[in-house]
């Protein structure tokens, strides 16, 4: 292992990981990346990496760049501000980050990684067994503005060897003595603290979001009540025990939040690329009317206000290939001002609160690339960013505790952070599971999570859709998300994901014993089964074919391919396969016998056999029937969806696909037994119940769905011991 700055160099498996992230190299950038690891300490020229990487092979300068323009990639670096690979003209390029090969001592005691974890992961065609170090979820550093100085020291002295046992020492020296400066502070044993909790009576049912008013009169939710009405917004008197609906026609409105003055009730209602910010009037004490202030955004998430009953705030994305950002809209000029910036399109500003006294804003960003957080504390009056903190484990909400402190909440805990040089932090350790929370003075209170965890059903229903009912009930562990067909009628390939481990397997329906093909922690889609014993698979983003029988992977793409849509051809012989290069999508076939590649469309993404045809469908999704004899093709004015999590499958005579606006999943057939008039049939469920996701049997006969229990939760209100007061 050779860490690489905040990355991990597997040179065994040739992988460059980060948190849980983890990339397979190709090999000459590995070479690349593992010399200029050897010689750390100096540039390293153009002719250098010809003469020891590539030994001499007539390759040009521009392939040479192009694998150091692949390594920035996977280190997220920046060219013009540098922060590992740094390059000079007729010097050539450097590392300049820490590069160190730690031993097993110095892995157990690096400040970052209290404690670790090893998962065995079980690669089929592989005959031993590997293990992999993963460390857990810890609470990364806090800054405040420049680098801890145990940092720069690390940096300058992890270099050399012989200083590894002196640099520990020196690290926990330095970590005691400057720990509010580095953000670690955490109690390293919280006592458990006295908590009392008391369930808020509510309508039942679905719960996305819960505000509460500045005088505390008022308490709001939005969510399902019944399948009839919808999501809508409800409210109550805080003496009063019932809730009434305030909206009638909202689509899912997804955050709430009360204006200052508490005349106003705000909500973003959350539609396919459409989605707007509402004002609901409260000014008969409960709500009378509703405006739409802003509409035709593609997204709009969070909402919050301050002191100024004249602002509202809200996470916001105007189309769908920009950054997410925070923005103030001014009712009174109905002027649209953006508060956050970015220069990189991979962060979105999520979630905003402001504090109580109206001077600082929290923002809530989060980095796609690294699947990471920071929370942001923004000077209004400056516009300067006067405190960061790096969150690893995803943060679901935050709020103000008071002036100074934030309380936050992830997946497991709350926590409250000083937002200043000390940024203690302080763990609620037995806080109940919450998805979001409001701070009530000395009390908290959240939307509950907890219920009771059912196993998961798998709906088996004949085709086609004139003649839907269910032939079979399947149930699974709770963790298993995909059910396919496999030839042995009492069989079927299950997926299921634990504990960040994939895990393909044979569940015998009669016993639910589940055999294990394959557990790997590399991302793992089932796409296609054969009638008889391989499976099409999609591991680590690279087709492949899975033996059951020997338990052995062919790859079919490589590592650096930007892969489509794949499936078997109708007798079997062939994979059918889409990569994109430069300019457009191509189709190619396998030849599963000979393990040749050749071309068979461009200009299209996906590709499913259709008797001696095929039906075809650009990027976008629009739909084409093809005539293998003469290659024409007609357009069958359908179109398949673009969300994510969807399917899309053809039989003998008709095409499957799934489509959902996060309410609504649905199920579309389209009828092609006259191409040139398709007839479409649909099949709506609940999306909170039902998901996209489906597969069909080999002779299109039988469909099979995933049914969820409805996410049933409380409003809860409870109280810490101990908990600072709040200043709102």
């Amino acid at each position: 292992m050779i860490v690489i700055g905040s990355y991990t160099l597997n040179a065994e498996e040739m992988t460059l990981s980060r948190d849980e992230l983890e990339v397979a190299l190709e090999p000459k950038v590995f070479e690349v990346l593992l010399y200029l690891c050897s010689n750390s300490h100096r540039y390293i020229s153009m002719d250098e990496l010809h003469d020891n990487v590539w030994q001499g092979r007539c390759v040009s300068d521009a392939a040479v760049r192009r694998t150091i323009s692949k390594l920035r990639l996977l280190f997220n670096d920046d060219h013009k501000v540098p922060q590992y690979i740094k390059s000079l003209p007729k010097r050539g390029y450097k590392l300049i980050c820490h590069v160190s090969a730690p031993s097993a001592s110095a892995n157990n005691s690096t400040l970052d990684t209290p404690d670790s974890s090893t998962v065995t992961i079980l690669s089929s065609g592989i005959q031993s067994q590997s293990s992999v170090t993963i460390a857990p979820d810890v609470i990364p550093k806090t800054t405040i503005s420049a680098a801890p100085a145990w940092r720069f020291i690390f940096d300058r002295l992890a270099i050399r060897k012989q200083a590894v046992f002196f640099l520990i020492i020196v690290l926990m020296c330095l970590f005691v003595a400057s720990a509010f400066r580095d953000g670690l502070v955490e109690s390293s044993d919280p006592t458990e603290q006295e908590m009392t909790v008391e369930v808020i009576t509510a309508l039942p049912g679905d719960k996305m979001a819960i505000a509460q008013s500045a005088d505390k009169k008022l308490l709001a939710f939005s969510g399902r009540v019944n399948q009839q009405t919808g999501y809508q917004v409800y409210v109550k008197q805080r003496d009063e025990p019932n809730f009434i609906p305030v909206t009638r026609n909202a689509f899912l409105p997804g955050a709430l939040a009360f204006s200052a003055d508490n005349k106003y009730l705000f909500y973003s209602d959350i539609a396919q690329s459409n989605s707007s910010l509402n004002r609901i009037s409260l000014s008969n004490g409960m709500g009378d009317k509703v405006d739409t202030l802003l509409a035709n955004y593609h997204f709009i998430g969070d909402i919050f206000t301050s002191l100024d009953p004249t602002y509202v705030y809200f996470s916001g994305q105007k189309q769908a290939d920009q950054p997410q950002y925070i923005y103030q809209y001014d009712l009174i000029n109905n002027i649209i001002n953006r508060i956050t910036s970015s220069t990189n399109k991979d962060y979105s500003d999520v979630k905003g609160a402001i504090s109580p006294d109206g001077k600082l804003m929290a923002v809530l960003r989060y980095y796609k690339y690294e699947k990471s957080q920071y929370i942001r504390v923004i000077d209004l009056a400056s516009q300067e960013v006067v405190f960061e903190h790096y969150q690893k484990p995803i943060i679901y909400d935050l709020q103000w505790l008071n002036n100074q402190q934030l309380l936050f909440l992830d997946k497991n805990r709350l926590y409250t952070i000083e937002c200043n040089e000390s940024a203690n932090i302080t763990v609620v350790k037995n806080s109940p599971k919450l998805a979001k929370f409001i701070v009530d003075e000395q009390h908290i209170i959240g939307l509950s999570t907890s219920k009771h965890t059912e196993n998961t059903l798998f709906f088996e229903q004949a085709l086609p859709f004139e003649k839907w009912s269910t032939t079979n009930i399947y149930t699974s562990f709770t963790d298993s998300y995909f059910l396919g067909f496999q030839t042995e009628i009492d069989s079927k390939l299950v997926l299921s994901h634990v504990n960040k481990i994939s895990n393909l397997g044979k569940l015998n329906t009669k016993n639910n014993q589940v055999t294990s093909y394959i557990k790997t922690k590399y991302s793992l889609r089932a796409l296609a089964s054969s009638s008889g014993n391989l499976e099409l698979i999609k591991i680590n983003h690279r087709f492949a074919l899975f033996n059951t029988d020997t338990q052995g992977i062919k790859y079919i793409t490589a590592g650096e391919d930007f892969i489509g849509d794949a499936t078997f051809s109708a007798d079997e012989k062939y994979v059918y396969f889409s990569i994109k290069n430069y300019e457009e999508w191509i189709i190619f076939r396998y030849h599963i016998d000979n393990e040749t590649i050749d071309k068979l469309f461009n200009g299209f993404r996906y590709i499913r056999p259709f008797g001696d045809n095929y039906i075809l469908a650009t990027a976008q999704g629009d739909l084409f029937w093809s005539d293998s004899t003469n290659n024409k093709q007609i357009a069958l004015n359908y179109q398949l969806s673009g969300e994510p999590n969807t399917h899309w499958d053809a039989t003998s005579d008709r095409i499957y696909w799934s489509s959902h606006d996060l309410v609504h999943t649905v199920f579309h057939e389209l009828d092609l037994s006259n191409v040139t008039q398709p007839v479409e049939s649909i099949k709506v469920f609940d999306y909170n119940k039902v998901r996209p996701h489906f597969t069909i049997n080999h002779d299109g006969t039988l469909f099979i769905y995933r049914q969820r229990d409805d996410n049933h939760s409380q409003l809860i209100r409870f109280s810490v011991k101990g908990l600072p007061h709040s200043d709102s």
